[in-house]
């Protein structure tokens, strides 16, 4: 399959802008003109001319000639220029069948056609027995186009009779601002989009395609469908359908986008290659306006670390109050964008190489665009300190009404649940605090979300290093395993561990997943981050990244977060690829610093995923050419209820049991050396709800599963006349 996509980014910004992107493929000053032949209707053949890389045309002329001499010029139709007029700009010599076009436009800042999009219809009235070819000819008017400033452009000429070898396809997607599904010549381009190709009963999936091309083996009917960047944009039209044939020249798909609701969406994102204690190091801050209207008075609120200072920042800081910076950004345009970062130092004398330190940025203001009819109007807020020897939780209401139904919570000590998750419901404004002792463990704090609540947020907070353990430590490599609350655009959270040692070229994955099987649950986000360094002894001057994502992965989920550098990406069905040209990125040992670099996406499982399922990444990265160095693999399993419940047994000298195999598929046994009356057992889910049930006699009974059960953890309770006698928590597997 030979298919190439390249989207190229301005090199001014740090990341893309969904603004500005330019095709690769062919130099961004070369405009190409094709005709193309689209059949008969009756006697007339019509003939299409389309074109690429019209961009801030400012005048144009051009002869072409059916060149077998059959037929005669019949007229133009469906005229996509300006002032443009059949007998002014357009004339035919019968004699020589060649018809010439002269077109000046007065428009200081040019004209612009989406790319492989209609310029106009040619009618030529002939038999349609005779064979026909059209091409371009530099008599009586040669080949010209001109940019406003009267600078000729390079064009590129493909005739109606020239046998490509692939197909080229552009899809161009442009904000329908006045809503009649039609691209206006002032109407803004952006490609912050997804595309579906449906082919021969497969999906293939493309981000931000500008350019595709097709050969042979992939001729046939293609639906297209355009996913937009957020559910404030909606198209003009659901799929589009495309014969791919021998005679298909040049494919140009536009799709007017409209807005759902006229409402700002502020994104921001913030990150750091590495984490280490004792020596300056920068953040990298990128936000958006990835919404339908314009925002105002925008700031970006930074916060720190308890154990990091603030050194500087590339942009004034407008109000600094430990743990908070205030950036002002002001007016933010549609699509608009910018960058900055900030420079801190972690304290030496009061942390440890493993301690995980967190950095969130939120911008603002923020609104809910979208929200949704049912939602109560309550909204679950978590906050956590280290203070006075316990470690803190407050879970608040800080919506607008009451709750009208409960939430579940829970606590992970480590990587322990002690205790089952239990129910909480509060009114508006009002909190209920939890408190553990500051014993050096690793504690977090999790609760669902209220029902139907706007946006994505998971609420999570974690404490680490709260206190010491009887040895003078704290317990390390547990806060990075679950999510933080960032999944709403408007909020990032960036936690690492530090470290001192480092392989330079690596990928890391947050959140790391539940102990060594690095368990997630498949509706969350995961976000991957490839770094490297050019360890060489000269300048690499460019970098290639080649990742490909696992086949449980759903692609039209991507999002390219941040990084280090100026940077193109091209995603190729499961082949992501980054493109650092040029980077002229130093080698180490004449500049460390600078010698790094990082790239960070998101990207969610598929829903449909069965439980088990392995997501395995490896990412191959190029210095200019040499052989590729390859990252480490990182792996994830989607599972449910994975967390280990400690919950103590009502009375172990009444009731001593053994259970097997452990976790169990199709059975469990239960077996004991005592004697003594009918018991009842029940297997429940960590929320209490019975799941199984049935009676116990003698000292064995085997409980029948029959794989229908998930793969998660379970409670198994003993009863005897109402009485609890025996409770544990056991793991159920399902089959591969």
């Amino acid at each position: 399959m030979n298919r190439y996509i390249r989207i190229i980014l301005s090199t001014s910004v740090l990341i893309f802008g969904i603004f500005g992107f330019q095709n690769a493929l062919i130099a961004q000053n070369t405009v190409s003109l094709y005709l193309i032949d689209k059949g008969w209707n009756l006697d007339t053949n019509i003939i299409e001319l389309r074109a690429t890389h019209f961009q801030r045309v400012g005048t144009m002329h051009f002869s072409l000639k059916e060149i077998n001499n059959q037929g005669d010029f019949a007229g133009v139709d469906q005229i996509q220029l300006m002032n443009f007029q059949s007998g002014v700009n357009i004339t035919y010599n019968s004699i020589s069948k060649t018809i010439s076009v002269s077109w000046d436009v007065l428009f200081i800042n040019g004209f612009n056609i989406p790319d492989g999009q209609l310029v106009f219809r040619i009618l030529w009235k002939s038999n349609p027995n005779f064979s026909h070819c059209y091409e371009f000819v530099q008599s009586p008017l040669p080949t010209e186009i001109k940019d406003p400033n009267l600078i000729p452009q390079i064009v590129k000429l493909y005739n109606s009779c020239d046998a490509l070898l692939n197909v080229p396809s552009f899809f161009n997607a442009y904000i329908d601002i006045n809503k009649n599904c039609n691209y206006e010549f002032q109407e803004d381009l952006f490609t912050q989009y997804t595309i579906l190709d449906s082919f021969n009963n497969q999906i293939n999936t493309y981000k931000n395609p500008q350019n595709l091309f097709y050969t042979k083996q992939e001729f046939g009917l293609h639906y297209y469908k355009i996913l937009p960047v957020t559910s404030l944009w909606t198209s003009c039209t659901n799929y589009q359908m495309v014969l791919i044939d021998s005679t298909t020249k040049i494919i140009g798909l536009s799709y007017g986008m409209q807005s759902v609701v006229d409402c700002p969406e502020l994104s921001v994102e913030i990150n750091t290659p590495i984490v280490r204690r004792c020596v300056d190091y920068s953040y990298y801050i990128h936000y958006e306006n990835i919404g339908t209207l314009a925002a105002d008075s925008v700031k970006v609120l930074i916060k720190l670390d308890p154990f990091m200072s603030l050194k500087g920042a590339s942009i004034p800081i407008s109000n600094f109050q430990a743990p908070y910076a205030e950036f002002l950004i002001g007016k933010l345009d549609i699509f608009k964008h910018g960058n900055f970062t900030i420079t801190v130092n972690i304290d030496c004398d009061s942390t440890s190489i493993g301690q995980t330190h967190c950095v969130s940025a939120e911008i603002l203001p923020h609104k809910d665009c979208i929200i949704p009819a049912n939602w109560s109007g309550a909204s679950i807020k978590l906050d956590a300190k280290c203070e006075n020897g316990k470690n803190k939780f407050r879970i608040q209401n800080i919506g607008t009404q009451d709750m009208p139904d409960p939430v579940q919570y829970w606590i992970v000590e480590d990587d322990i649940m002690p205790g089952l998750k239990k129910d909480i419901k509060l009114n508006k404004a009002s909190f209920f605090d939890i408190e553990y002792p500051a014993n050096g463990k690793t504690y977090r704090l999790i609760t669902d979300q209220v029902k139907n609540h706007p946006g994505l947020s998971y609420p999570s907070i974690a404490l680490e290093a709260c206190g010491k353990n009887g040895s003078g430590g704290i317990s390390t490599g547990y806060y990075l395993m679950f999510p933080e609350d960032e999944e709403d655009p408007n909020i990032a959270i960036d936690c690492q561990a530090s470290r001192s040692s480092f392989d330079p070229n690596d990928k890391t994955a947050s959140p790391l997943g539940y102990q060594s099987d690095h368990y997630i649950e498949s509706q969350r986000t995961l976000e991957y981050k490839i770094r490297f360094q050019n360890t060489g002894n000269d300048t690499a001057f460019k970098v290639v990244i080649v990742d490909t994502l696992s086949e449980w992965m759903d692609l039209s989920t991507l999002k390219i977060l941040n990084a280090s550098h100026p940077f193109s990406f091209s995603l190729i069905n499961r082949v992501l690829s980054f493109r650092f040209d040029p980077i002229y990125l130093p080698y180490q040992s004449i500049d460390d610093a600078n010698s790094q670099g990082f790239v960070q996406y998101s990207i969610r499982p598929n829903s449909k995923a069965p439980l088990e399922t392995k997501l395995s990444n490896t990412a191959s990265i190029y210095f200019d050419f040499n052989a590729p160095i390859q990252t480490n693999t990182t792996i994830h399993t989607i599972n449910r209820d994975f967390i280990i419940v400690s919950i103590k047994v009502a009375d172990p000298s009444i009731l001593n049991v053994n259970i097997y195999p452990n976790p169990g598929t199709d059975y469990l046994i239960l077996e004991t050396d005592m004697l003594s009356p009918e018991k009842d057992i029940q297997l429940c889910d960590l929320n209490g709800r019975v799941l199984l049930s049935q009676k116990w006699i003698g000292q064995q009974s085997i409980l029948q599963l029959n794989d229908r059960f998930q793969s998660g953890t379970y409670i198994l309770n003993i009863y005897e006349k109402s009485k609890l006698l025996y409770r544990a928590t056991i793991a159920l597997k399902t089959k591969n």
